[in-house]
């Protein structure tokens, strides 16, 4: 394929599409890969992934199926236990959550925060640790993070 520079119809930079294997779809559809990228984040809202994206204060992020404790690959954030409470009222508890990355500025009125975190309002109810106001509590005081009472919804 030859060089393409095309001007992104959504962001109005200049690319070279022959930079991606995508480059005849990028070409054709006027796109950057970095606007592409995010043109996909919107069309999963449409799809059965819808309810896997999470939308946090501008950042973009998707949950994969949790895997055992003795799984030894790759896990979003570490495998860190993240609890995300969604505007639609689902409450759902995710070791495997991967950032996707800041949503740009002209994509924000298409891709729109869809939940928040919850937060352990105060681990050290449970010992005193000194981690309190972390999120989803502390290692020594993995109990408060499944008990309602001790959590408070707070966006980050």
């Amino acid at each position: 394929m030859s060089n393409t520079i095309i001007k992104c119809c959504e962001c109005g930079k200049e690319y070279d599409t022959s930079k991606t294997g995508r480059g005849e779809r990028l070409a054709e559809k006027k796109l950057c890969f970095y606007c592409d990228f995010w043109m996909e984040k919107i069309a999963w809202t449409r799809t059965e992934r819808k309810d896997q994206v999470v939308r946090v204060k501008g950042e973009h992020y998707f949950i994969e199926k949790d895997c055992p404790k003795a799984y030894q690959g790759f896990l979003g954030f570490g495998g860190k236990k993240f609890v995300i409470q969604f505007h639609d009222g689902r409450r759902v508890v995710s070791r495997n959550l991967w950032s996707q990355g800041t949503i740009p500025e002209h994509f924000r009125d298409r891709i729109p925060n869809n939940a928040v975190f919850v937060w352990v309002q105060d681990c050290r109810i449970r010992g005193d640790c000194g981690n309190c106001r972390i999120p989803l509590g502390c290692p020594r005081c993995q109990e408060c993070e499944d008990n309602s009472r001790f959590l408070k919804k707070r966006e980050v």
